[in-house]
């Protein structure tokens, strides 16, 4: 899929040890119609009710969960975060 970008969070567990913690998915990014699929890392409002309040993107709730048990861990989903947003802008 030559047209299609991913992006693997960094510093999480993809599997997570504990099965109630699925805050890690592999983004798909179409350049082309500046379209991203994720499922569970990043979270967005469920309506465009909510935009006035929230009109943020934010992150998944068992994200501080599943940081790897590693001195950097949280630094290097961080840096990912940082990378993706640099990397996948308009």
């Amino acid at each position: 899929y030559p047209e299609l970008e991913f992006s693997l969070p960094q510093g999480i567990y993809y599997i997570s040890p504990d099965e109630s913690v699925h805050a890690s998915s592999l983004l798909v990014f179409h350049p082309a119609s500046k379209s991203i699929y994720v499922d569970d890392t990043f979270e967005i409002s469920p309506s465009k009710l909510f935009d006035a309040v929230l009109p943020e993107l934010g992150l998944h709730p068992t994200t501080k969960k599943a940081l790897k048990d590693e001195p950097n861990a949280g630094k290097q989903y961080c840096d990912w975060v940082t990378q993706l947003a640099h990397d996948w802008r308009d």
